[in-house]
């Protein structure tokens, strides 16, 4: 009777034993499984190291053009890069605090274009425009014009656009539409999201990493007043 009793409490121990590990094995699994708390967690972290790995090997061609913000800044103001789409609704909400920045000075602002042509068809042709007013130094205008008035994009009124903008050569700038030389800046600006993995609007990116959506500029301003 001693021997059975001891072999039953050998057994339920043994069956405790494996209970245990199995249930500590679920938890481990829910947890670091890449969908659990800390798996996801580590994911998150991963995937923000790359970004900022990614932003950090391109930084120097993204914030070193002067853009719709103006010249690359030399007086320590935060450097945010914009991707946008001149069709986007998201854009042109988070336009006014955009503006705001650059025009008190609070951050040095680069405008990079991604026209998303596949439910935004003007949208390359819009941001070519910009930059062709960028070419006489009428870009910050020209881009505000196209955020202020949806109709002027949706109109193609490039020419008006051009003269509400203060473009002086319209000769120029027609013929700049017409050119290849717009059409490679924006190609460019779209590999460069590319190679971010940004495909979406509007996406900000400074050098702590890429924040999206209309609530993306003033995270990315937060993360570079905390540099």
């Amino acid at each position: 009777m001693d021997q059975k009793q001891d072999s039953d409490s050998r057994g339920r121990d043994r069956l405790g034993k494996i209970t245990n590990i199995a249930i500590l094995g679920t938890l481990l699994f829910l947890l670091l499984n890449p969908s659990g708390v800390i798996g996801s967690w580590v994911s998150r972290q991963f995937a923000d190291l790359r970004q900022q790995r990614a932003v950090g090997a391109l930084w120097e061609e993204l914030a070193g053009y002067s853009g719709v913000g103006g010249e690359p800044d030399a007086n320590g103001r935060p450097v945010v890069i914009e991707f946008l789409d001149h069709q986007c609704p998201a854009c042109r909400a988070v336009a006014p605090l955009v503006s705001r920045a650059i025009e008190d000075g609070t951050a040095h602002i680069v405008i990079r274009h991604l026209p998303l042509e596949a439910i935004h068809p003007i949208a390359r042709e819009a941001a070519k425009a910009v930059v062709c007013a960028e070419r006489q130094g009428r870009s910050h205008a020209a881009h505000e014009a196209l955020m202020d008035d949806e109709d002027l994009v949706s109109r193609r009124d490039w020419l008006v656009m051009a003269g509400m903008a203060g473009v002086g050569d319209l000769s120029q700038f027609a013929e700049c539409l017409e050119g290849e030389e717009a059409e490679q800046r924006v190609e460019g600006d779209m590999r460069m999201a590319a190679a971010l993995g940004i495909g979406s609007t509007p996406t900000f990116v400074t050098r702590k990493g890429i924040f999206l959506g209309t609530g993306g500029f003033q995270a990315a301003m937060e993360g570079t007043n905390q540099e």
